[in-house]
């Protein structure tokens, strides 16, 4: 799966287009520019700077800006900053995690008592046959 950095870079190498023109026309520092292309969203500052760097960037290259962000929202949300890995995903557990709510609460009670009067009934049916 691609990046928004990959697509923009590729699309800019592909039209032969040097970081210093598109810094010209687009008026974004080149600094900025190859912080995009490297996905280092950090460097640009705050999550709406880089949506509109983005957007522009991509206008300028005459891609469809929409998609462009999509990507962005997909690999790095509205903060700006990268997803957290799920840790269940980064390392799958071998232990089986048992969770207590409620109605497994009713259920082991329903299931007490009814042990309990069979325990009653048994103990009931031996003393009746002596």
């Amino acid at each position: 799966m691609k990046t928004v950095g990959q697509i923009l870079k590729e699309q800019r190498l592909i039209r032969q287009i040097s970081l210093t023109e598109v810094a010209e026309a687009t008026k974004i520092r080149q600094e900025y520019l190859e912080a995009l292309e490297n996905d280092d969203f950090n460097r640009v500052g705050q999550p709406a700077w880089a949506k509109g760097f983005i957007k522009n960037y991509a206008e300028y290259l005459g891609l469809d800006s929409g998609a462009i962000l999509a990507f962005f929202r997909r690999d790095f949300g509205s903060s700006g900053q990268p997803k957290p890995v799920v840790e269940s995903l980064a390392r799958p557990s071998s232990r089986l995690k048992l969770s207590w709510d409620p109605r497994k609460t009713a259920l082991a009670a329903i299931i007490l008592f009814i042990l309990l009067f069979l325990a009653y009934l048994s103990w009931h049916l031996f003393a009746l046959r002596e």
